[in-house]
């Protein structure tokens, strides 16, 4: 595993931790994802699946929405994250991101 790959998966649980330190919300099924394939698979996992994850569903019927706890989220704002995976899977995270209500950092 290269540096960005170790630091990605780094970076993941990281997330986990956070969105359970600001919401209460402890994504077990992310966390069983990331102990079993690491961050960049799991990644790939999620925004390629047909459907939103349980934990995608259950942050965006957070009041307000935490969208921005999501893999997707830190896949499309980190433009370190962004060149880890090919285009298409930036573009599918990107896609559900704005389908489900989620304004980018970056959007104007």
């Amino acid at each position: 595993m290269n540096n960005d790959n170790t630091d990605f998966t780094r970076a993941m649980y990281l997330l986990y931790h956070r969105t359970d330190r600001e919401t209460g919300y402890k994504a077990t099924g992310f966390r069983a994802l990331l102990d079993q394939q690491g961050g960049e698979a799991t990644a790939i996992q999620l925004i390629h699946a047909s459907k939103p994850s349980e934990g995608y569903t259950k942050l965006c019927m957070m009041n307000p929405p935490r969208l921005d706890l999501t893999v997707a989220a830190a896949v499309v704002e980190n433009g370190r994250w962004r060149t880890l995976f090919p285009p298409e899977t930036v573009e599918l995270a990107e896609r559900r991101l704005i389908q489900y209500g989620y304004r980018s950092r970056s959007s104007p």
